[in-house]
């Protein structure tokens, strides 16, 4: 799977594998992020702006939570949810990584501005 191709194209660390978790489930609903997520992907490409408050209302519930990378940069409101459940502000940096559509697609990552 992903995690394999991670670790055998040099991405993470053997040990690294051991602590990443894929979850399939509606990320809306509460009790389905991991609360001891520190990192989390979201592939909003498609997702309209109720749908992705939504799901950055329930990323700010997770309090280990530091960093969110997106596809598309987040609408405002969307940022101000993650920010006042977090009680942090956010910084986004901007990298280009492989995806299996293309060879390099922009990828926002949102931190904590404190990290």
């Amino acid at each position: 799977g992903a995690l394999s191709r991670a670790r055998a194209d040099g991405w993470m660390a053997a040990d690294a594998t051991s602590r990443v978790s894929f979850t399939r489930a509606d990320a809306t609903a509460k009790g389905v992020i991991p609360t001891d997520a520190t990192h989390a992907f979201f592939s909003n490409l498609c997702y309209p702006e109720d749908v992705s408050v939504a799901i950055f209302g329930r990323l700010g519930e997770v309090a280990a939570l530091r960093c969110v990378l997106t596809l598309r940069t987040l609408p405002t409101a969307s940022l101000a949810v993650l920010e006042a459940g977090l009680g942090c502000a956010m910084r986004r940096t901007e990298a280009l990584l492989p995806m299996t559509w293309s060879d390099a697609i922009s990828v926002y990552n949102y931190c904590c501005a404190s990290i």
